[in-house]
C-alpha cells in the first residue's frame, strides 16, 4: 500500500510540474512574440532614420548650391 501511495504522490508532483511548465512555456512564447514585434519596430525605425539622413544630405547640398548662388550675386 505504501508503494502505491508513494507512486500516487510522485504522479501528483509530476502533474503539478507539467502544469507549471506549460504556464511558463506560454509566458515564454508570449515574450518571444513580443520580442519579434519589437525587433520589427527597431528595423522600421532604422530604415526611417536612414531615409531621414539621406533626405538631410539632399537638403544640405541644395542649400550649399543656393548659398553659392547668393555669394556669386553678391560678388558680381
Amino acid at each position: 500500500m505504501e508503494s502505491l501511495e508513494a507512486l500516487e504522490s510522485k504522479i501528483r508532483k509530476a502533474v503539478e510540474l507539467v502544469g507549471q511548465l506549460r504556464t511558463e512555456n506560454e509566458g515564454l512564447r508570449q515574450q518571444v512574440a513580443s520580442g519579434g514585434a519589437a525587433q520589427k519596430r527597431v528595423e522600421e525605425l532604422t530604415d526611417e532614420c536612414q531615409a531621414l539622413r539621406n533626405e538631410r544630405e539632399i537638403v544640405r547640398k541644395r542649400l550649399e548650391k543656393l548659398l553659392d548662388a547668393i555669394d556669386q550675386v553678391n560678388a558680381g
